[in-house]
């Protein structure tokens, strides 16, 4: 099977190739199938080109009540407000005890 791609907002295509952007969290199943070792494409959202590849080094879930707003490896959040609007503008109405995929990567180069 293959494993997908993994797509992210433009602006954050240069935090990943400079290594500054190593978690992305995602609501649903649509990564599931990823394990860690696994190397995918990351795809630049706003053009649907590949920009590189990353190995995934670390995969759990959590609930987006326990979700860190202000992590290192991610992009911050104001405050846990902010990280919520910023999730459902993405992917719809966000509730407390959604189950939330962490994927830590690192790039290929």
């Amino acid at each position: 099977m293959t494993k997908p791609d993994i797509r992210f907002k433009d602006y954050l295509i240069p935090l990943i190739k400079s290594g500054n952007k190593v978690l992305t969290y995602r609501k649903g199943d649509k990564y599931a199938s990823l394990e860690p070792n696994d190397v995918v494409g990351f795809i630049n959202g706003a053009t649907n080109e590949k920009a590189g590849s990353i190995k995934i080094t670390d995969k759990y879930y959590t609930t987006f009540k326990e979700l860190p707003f202000d992590v290192i490896g991610h992009e911050k959040y104001k405050s846990k407000q902010h990280q919520k609007e910023v999730f459902e503008s993405y992917c719809g109405e966000m509730n407390d005890d959604e189950e939330i995929l962490v994927l830590r990567f690192e790039i290929i180069k």
